[in-house]
């Protein structure tokens, strides 16, 4: 087993010491539990795999993922300041 520090807030913190008291066992035994059954219980968060999915298509005028936007594209601009103009001592493209 590995340590590892979790922050709590005052009302996380009472409601952790309470089940502990309750069940006669250590914080970090409930804490350990809590985050299993939470593994078990929580849906595959592969976003990786649900957007490429054919059964989830992206509706029109979806943001585009960075993958898909053109290097020409994301450079346009870039070493701009706030306003479009070019660093100083930089010719103009």
């Amino acid at each position: 087993m590995k340590k590892t520090s979790v922050y709590l807030n005052n009302e996380e913190l009472v409601a952790l010491k309470r089940v502990a008291e309750r069940e006669h066992r250590s914080q970090a035994e409930v804490v350990r539990e809590a985050i299993l059954q939470y593994a078990r219980q929580s849906p595959d968060r592969d976003f990786a795999l649900a957007r490429n999915s054919e059964f989830a298509p992206r509706a029109a005028g979806a943001p585009r993922f960075i993958e898909e936007i053109p290097e020409a594209e994301l450079m346009a601009g870039f070493g701009a300041d706030s306003f479009g103009a070019e660093p100083a001592g930089k010719p103009p493209a």
